[in-house]
């Protein structure tokens, strides 16, 4: 469960683009834990982003949001979801989803379509 969970939020696009954009979106963390397809509780998860509790219980936590924004404006932060529901962890690790990646990605791809309509590959 637990994988499925960090496996849904670090592939999430609409996660990513919000870490690239230093916004601390805590709600689109917990909609992919929501289509991760794990059993959950949302009533029951809390997100901490940087050590600081983002969401309790499935609701906004009274961190400000000036202060969730600092910890997602370095390079690197850690984002700790619990559900609370049992003794169990799972790390994975991920990266934003900037638009030079985008476009180097969108090039690559128009580059060997291009070829093989060519006939060079």
């Amino acid at each position: 469960m637990r994988k499925k969970v960090a496996e849904a939020v670090c592939k999430s696009a609409l996660v990513k683009s919000s870490w690239n954009g230093g916004d601390p979106n805590w709600g689109r963390i917990i909609h992919a834990v929501g289509y991760s397809r794990a059993r959950i509780r949302e009533e029951l998860i809390d997100i901490f982003i940087g050590g600081k509790a983002a969401c309790l219980g499935g609701l906004q936590a009274a961190t400000p949001m000036d202060e969730l924004r600092e910890v997602v404006s370095h390079p690197e932060f850690e984002i700790v979801i619990d559900l609370n529901q049992g003794e169990a962890s799972y790390t994975m690790y991920s990266s934003d989803l900037s638009p030079e990646y985008i476009d180097f990605n969108r090039s690559e791809y128009a580059y060997w379509k291009q070829a093989r309509k060519d006939g060079l590959v």
